[in-house]
């Protein structure tokens, strides 16, 4: 379980971008709402949701990522000359020539991934941040891995019916509740999957404690080749918000060296007021 932070370094804290303005009205109501159940516990007891809770259903800005609607755009390498409009502008001018018009080109949203972490120390954040990954999974195009001790690809059960998807991750004990190798996970990550997922229009979101039995030395070696791939590195944690939070782990320490920003995400609330920032 992660151990209660201590507040002593002023100076590291500074490094990280204050917390988010209290004016989303939209998240006000949800305050307070954290995890408290273990996702295998909410499952057998018949506490987890049959429908996403409804604070959810807005807390990610609208469109698919990479498979999102396409955005027109004039660029080199158009498509071709777009001749209605063409004939048009000669017909004004009354003669033919240049310029001419061109087809536009195409061009698609930046895709985001989520490396959410799972392991003993993140367990009962299970039922807080699994609608808000669903969400973006099924609202923008999101992948989605899952890391403990090791990293798996879960962007195909996010297809599923929300109802389905926590009785099928609950069955990957060996993800779920487990220790924590954030570098050795990334380099899996960008090894395995970085090429399909990573080009210079991605966001990657982390959502981690940051407590790690890994090497300082092999995050910093993943997070520096992930952030060279990326347009964005954001980091998401749970307990950023509680009074006199510091950034006192290592791979905190280290992670900070490379992240774009790094947001609270201690409950509802604070993920709906991060709909905006995320886009």
């Amino acid at each position: 379980m992660s151990s209660p932070p201590n507040g002593q370094d002023s100076e590291e804290s500074a490094q990280v971008p204050q917390s988010l303005p209290d004016n989303h009205a939209e998240g006000n109501q949800y305050r307070g709402q954290k995890a408290s159940w273990a996702l295998d516990g909410m499952i057998e007891s018949g506490r987890w949701p049959q429908s996403l809770p409804p604070w959810c259903v807005n807390a990610v800005a609208s469109g698919t990522g990479d498979r999102a609607s396409r955005v027109a755009m004039l660029k080199k390498g158009h498509r071709g000359i777009a001749w209605h409009k063409t004939m048009r502008q000669w017909a004004r001018r009354g003669q033919a020539g240049w310029p001419i018009a061109w087809q536009p080109g195409w061009r698609q949203p930046g895709r985001v991934v989520i490396i959410w972490d799972v392991s003993g120390s993140m367990e009962p954040y299970i039922p807080l941040y699994l609608p808000w990954v669903y969400q973006w999974a099924t609202m923008r195009g999101a992948g989605v891995f899952a890391f403990g001790t090791r990293i798996i690809d879960f962007t195909n059960q996010m297809s599923l019916p929300y109802v389905q998807v926590p009785g099928v991750l609950a069955k990957r004990l060996d993800v779920f509740g487990t220790g924590t190798s954030i570098g050795e996970n990334l380099l899996q990550f960008l090894n395995d999957w970085g090429d399909r997922w990573l080009s210079p229009s991605t966001t990657v979101i982390v959502i981690s404690d940051g407590w790690d039995v890994g090497s300082p030395e092999v995050l910093g070696q993943a997070m520096a080749r992930l952030r060279q791939r990326i347009r964005r590195l954001v980091w998401i944690h749970p307990l950023m918000a509680t009074p006199g939070f510091a950034p006192k782990t290592r791979a905190l320490k280290v992670a900070l060296r490379y992240v774009d920003a790094m947001f609270p995400g201690e409950d509802a609330m604070a993920l709906v007021r991060l709909k905006d920032r995320l886009q």
